[in-house]
């Protein structure tokens, strides 16, 4: 993991837990201090708790952010291991300039640049056609779009339901192994 993300992991971390230990502290100390005022304003109560949520979701964001950095640090080498071991040429973590990185770009070897392949790993567990899904989408489209390449696989290497579909715009979604992956790049 590059040192920039784990800091920018460690830092949304901690102002989390800071959050949350910050709204506790000032929820108990105005209800231990002050009860009756606390009763007289209710909605007091409410501020520590929006806090509190904030926290946690800044938590909860992290560690998903975690756990999507550790699928494709593991998952990702062995897909490169797969495509290279069948005659591809596999970059990884290649910048793109306003769109981020491209998780992996694989190139058939005797066709170039033309077949190349822009690869997106992605740990969610189902495919539910909603609002991360469309923004897995639309990244996969931009780094397309921007790196002139035409052709884009979605990879959900964690998936419980294991299938391989089509969506708009030159990208397939790949609910499987790393040899549907495969398959799915020589079609």
């Amino acid at each position: 993991m590059p040192r920039r993300v784990r800091n920018q992991i460690g830092s949304q971390r901690r102002s989390g837990w800071r959050l949350v230990l910050l709204s506790t502290l000032v929820f108990v100390g105005i209800a231990v201090s002050f009860p009756s005022w606390l009763m007289a304003h209710a909605w007091a109560a409410f501020l520590p708790a929006i806090g509190f949520m904030l926290g946690a979701r800044r938590l909860r964001q992290s560690s998903a952010r975690t756990h999507g950095i550790a699928v494709e640090a593991g998952r990702g080498a062995t897909l490169q291991r797969v495509l290279e071991g069948a005659g591809y040429h596999v970059e990884r973590n290649v910048p793109l300039p306003g769109a981020g990185d491209i998780d992996m770009r694989a190139t058939p070897g005797a066709q170039g640049e033309a077949q190349a392949w822009i690869i997106e790993i992605k740990s969610f567990r189902h495919w539910d056609h909603g609002a991360r899904e469309k923004h897995a989408l639309t990244q996969v489209w931009n780094q397309m779009h921007r790196s002139g390449v035409h052709r884009a696989v979605i990879w959900l290497p964690d998936a419980l339901a294991h299938r391989t579909f089509e969506c708009s715009g030159g990208v397939t979604v790949v609910a499987d192994d790393e040899r549907a992956v495969l398959k799915a790049l020589r079609r």
